[in-house]
């Protein structure tokens, strides 16, 4: 039991007698009755003698049950005392209050907890897709991929066309699994059912352009932008795509589309670059891309400008300094290539680069 209280809680000593004086035995025995389920089985046996002493002194209309009945309370107090604290009533949880617990947990991204109780829900009822769901978000969270994954694969077993569970599931392909067909397949399935699932097609591109499909990555990177015009990081990675743009990948396949000089290349590079910083100034890593895309043409004025800004926003910018470092070094520029090298090595020490690229001008 929890606490010594707790048996004479429901009615007190003279609660007890007043209900036996008005005659009231039914609200009597159901007191015993309950009574009766908090002692072990081993003290029952003690507890229906006392019982049935006081019930035959009442049965009698014995003149002496007060006295009795203080026999019989202190033998339930006695009893009281030697109940093991440790042995309280379980109370059985329902399917839906496990369901409603885990998701309190869940909510308050207590995600350990929340899977304990998951996996016990689906150990009464293996069906629920949102279960499964949860589950594979709340292992994502707790970054066990493997467990994650086999949860997702669960919840579009039950739900196939679900296309968050897809997506999540690309997420983890993409993370866990090689090749990267799986997780393109994930994220196609998801744009299948949501064809204007923005997060998919941007996901989908990223994978494209891993995996060197360059020409499949713009298409999905396009097709953001249809959904969302503003989406500065879809024309960002545009731009990343035409830098990295190889013309091997130029197939026959690709209809007529003619094999791109590197200017053109650049170029096109530049006007995504530009596009994304109209619509967020101050997208660092686009000035900086945009920087090296100059340098790459030889405009090396322009290159600086862009680099410049980019560090201006935010200082740290390793990137922006290297490319900046080369900028000036092109041009001759030697203690302004130092200085940016020196820069590097203030922000990062071990910077392998810095340190090539400062010996061999200062040896020069």
């Amino acid at each position: 039991m929890e606490n010594n209280e707790q048996i004479f809680e429901p009615m007190t000593y003279d609660e007890l007698k007043e209900q036996i004086n008005q005659g009231n035995f039914t609200e009597v025995f159901e007191f015993l009755n309950d009574l009766y389920t908090d002692f072990s089985d081993d003290d029952k046996s003690i507890f229906n003698a006392i019982r049935k002493e006081y019930i035959t002194g009442v049965a009698k209309n014995d003149a002496h049950f007060i006295s009795r009945l203080k026999v019989f309370v202190g033998g339930i107090k006695k009893l009281k005392k030697t109940q093991p604290k440790s042995s309280p009533k379980k109370k059985t949880v329902s399917y839906q209050e496990l369901i409603k617990s885990a998701r309190v947990h869940f909510e308050l991204n207590e995600y350990d907890k929340a899977i304990e109780i998951y996996e016990k829900v689906n150990n009464i009822k293996p069906d629920n897709y949102q279960v499964w769901f949860n589950l594979g978000i709340a292992y994502k969270k707790t970054s066990n991929l493997q467990k994650a994954r086999k949860a997702f694969e669960k919840a579009i077993q039950i739900q196939n066309d679900d296309y968050q569970a897809w997506y999540y599931l690309g997420n983890i392909n993409y993370a866990i699994v090689k090749p990267k067909d799986w997780a393109i397949k994930a994220y196609q399935r998801a744009v299948e059912i949501k064809p204007d699932y923005l997060e998919a097609w941007y996901s989908l591109g990223i994978t494209y352009d891993d995996i060197n499909k360059r020409h499949e990555a713009r298409k999905a990177f396009r097709k953001v932008l249809e959904i969302k015009p503003d989406y500065h990081e879809a024309w960002y990675r545009i731009g990343i795509n035409y830098n990295s743009f190889d013309p091997k990948d130029f197939t026959k396949k690709l209809n007529k589309e003619t094999v791109l000089s590197e200017r053109e290349r650049a170029n096109l590079a530049i006007n995504a670059y530009m596009k994304a910083l109209k619509i967020k100034p101050d997208y660092h890593e686009a000035w900086c891309k945009l920087g090296f895309t100059y340098r790459m043409i030889d405009d090396l004025n322009e290159a600086i400008e862009a680099l410049q800004i980019a560090i201006k926003i935010r200082p740290d910018y390793i990137e922006a300094w290297l490319e900046l470092g080369h900028c000036y070094k092109n041009i001759n520029q030697k203690q302004e290539a130092i200085n940016a090298f020196e820069k590097i090595l203030g922000i990062d020490p071990n910077h392998y680069m810095a340190k090539f690229h400062l010996d061999n001008i200062k040896s020069q």
